[in-house]
């Protein structure tokens, strides 16, 4: 389906690289809508996964970031080139739609790591850093809507929300704030 399109891929296709029967598909999943579905969550899982695994690592911070931009930057661009069943939904919002309540969580844990080791300034609130990811997130959004998914783009969004408008890639406010 990532490589060709959800409409131009049928079960049988599938159930063959599967090496399952087409009725075991139908088992478990009931429609190809439904596979469509469970594939697009699991692989959400596994990149939020090698997320919390970046994020725990024993990196610096300023490190992990750059790990997480790089992975998140692979994954947009993936994300943005499938083709869902529902041709009026983009696939990032789907993915988001499906998996709010699981970005969410990851991103207020990278936030609160990061005011703890003083790469985010304790200033601002949860509150308003979930309005930032927001914003970058609905414009992702629409770059995927209006198939506008030039790398360039994405990479340079991506670096705005991680790095700021500063491009500083190394920078602590503890460090400046005083």
């Amino acid at each position: 389906m990532t490589k060709h399109g959800f409409s131009k891929v049928n079960v049988n296709e599938i159930a063959e690289l599967a090496n399952v029967s087409p009725a075991t598909i139908f088992n478990y999943f009931e429609t190809k809508e439904n596979l469509y579905e469970n594939m697009m969550n699991h692989w959400i899982d596994q990149v939020l996964a090698d997320y919390e695994h970046i994020l725990y690592s024993q990196l610096p911070f300023n490190q992990k970031l750059k790990e997480l931009f790089t992975h998140e930057s692979v994954n947009l661009k993936k994300a943005a080139s499938i083709k869902g069943h529902d041709s009026s939904v983009s696939p990032l919002t789907f993915i988001y739609s499906n998996n709010e309540e699981k970005f969410i969580s990851f991103y207020l844990k990278l936030v609160a790591l990061g005011k703890e080791e003083g790469y985010i300034s304790s200033h601002y609130s949860n509150k308003v850093l979930l309005r930032y990811l927001n914003m970058y997130l609905h414009e992702f959004i629409q770059l995927s809507v209006q198939n506008e998914n030039e790398d360039s783009d994405i990479d340079q969004l991506l670096e705005l929300f991680f790095y700021g408008l500063t491009g500083n890639k190394v920078i602590s406010f503890e460090e400046n704030d005083s």
